[in-house]
């Protein structure tokens, strides 16, 4: 798909409106702008989750969906010291048309992830994921509620500027499904996060409200190691 310069600008407002991982699944595309957004986005995910503890139960071992990149099984074929096809044949889920690990995930050991270190992408954000932030996880659902009692409920998801709605409408309707209830949503958290929330239990935040959090959380714990000791 080519997009226009103007359609590009676009594009890159609603990756920081509504979160780069949730436009690309949307609308079901991907280009240099929506990576450079993931990349940031996953990088304040990583600093976050410094600040708070994995219960280590195992949930999202056993039941999350493991996609791995082509980047990544290189590396973990490496570090196993085997080849693509023994690893596609002992780790991969045969019947999933793109790349995910088998579930639960064959490199669980107990409660304990015997790739820690070479662990996907997904592993390393989790419990933060293309929908959101997963509540099914107790760290995942501890994140949450921390957010929630920092920032107005409208704060969680920014209003699309008003003058660009009527503009973004017109370029991304003839391509995107829900792209107009987007647009004309004056929040959107209203219609998709609560939803999502119900179904999946899934919380939704943008970039500028992650990065928001992470500052607040940085500024407490001034003085303090980030497990919270003096």
């Amino acid at each position: 798909m080519d997009l226009s310069k103007k359609e590009l600008g676009d594009l890159e407002i609603l990756a920081k409106c509504l979160g780069p991982h949730f436009i690309r699944n949307l609308l079901n595309y991907s280009c240099a702008i929506i990576a450079e957004e993931i990349k940031k986005y996953d990088s304040l995910v990583l600093e976050v989750l410094q600040y708070f503890e994995c219960k280590r139960c195992g949930k999202c071992c056993r039941k999350a969906f493991v996609q791995v990149s082509d980047e990544e099984i290189a590396s973990l074929c490496k570090h196993l010291h085997i080849g693509f096809e023994e690893f596609d044949s002992e780790y991969m889920d045969q019947e999933a048309i793109e790349n995910y690990l088998r579930r639960p995930c064959p490199f669980l050991k107990g409660n304990d992830c015997s790739i820690y270190e070479q662990r996907p992408n997904v592993c390393r954000v989790f419990p933060f994921t293309e929908t959101g932030i997963s509540q099914t996880c107790p760290m995942g659902a501890k994140i949450a509620a921390e957010i929630e009692r920092r920032f107005p409920r409208e704060r969680l998801l920014e209003e699309i500027p008003i003058e660009k709605r009527k503009e973004i409408e017109e370029d991304f309707q003839r391509w995107a499904n829900l792209t107009n209830q987007l647009i004309n949503t004056n929040l959107p958290n209203e219609y998709l996060p609560e939803e999502l929330g119900k179904k999946e239990e899934r919380f939704f935040v943008n970039t500028r409200l992650l990065k928001d959090f992470l500052d607040q959380l940085k500024v407490e714990h001034s003085g303090l190691t980030k497990s919270g000791q003096p």
